[in-house]
């Protein structure tokens, strides 16, 4: 199966609610080769349950493999959340600047 394919899989099963399958899917798919989009979706997932340490590490890798304006945003939300004010401000500008 093909990334691209697991990811496929990944997403359905976070649209039907399927959170722990879905968690699962995008952790298979960046344990040995980290595959970007995953990272995105797994860190998003982290951050909608809580899980700030988890999510913040996922947008970092993803940001590490190519900056975008989107790994940014999410980066600055956690960093936000996390009380990080001033570091969500650089991430969340830095953000804007990648668009």
């Amino acid at each position: 199966m093909t990334p691209q394919e697991q990811f496929t899989i990944a997403l359905e099963r976070e649209k039907c609610g399927d959170i722990s399958g879905a968690l699962n899917e995008y952790m298979n798919l960046v344990r040995d080769d980290p595959y970007r989009p995953a990272l995105v979706n797994l860190g998003s997932l982290y951050s909608r349950l809580g899980l700030l340490d988890e999510a913040l590490d996922c947008f970092t890798k993803a940001i590490a493999l190519k900056e975008d304006h989107i790994a940014w945003f999410n980066l600055g939300s956690v960093r936000y959340k996390r009380g990080e004010f001033k570091q969500a401000v650089i991430a969340l500008e830095r953000s804007r600047r990648a668009q």
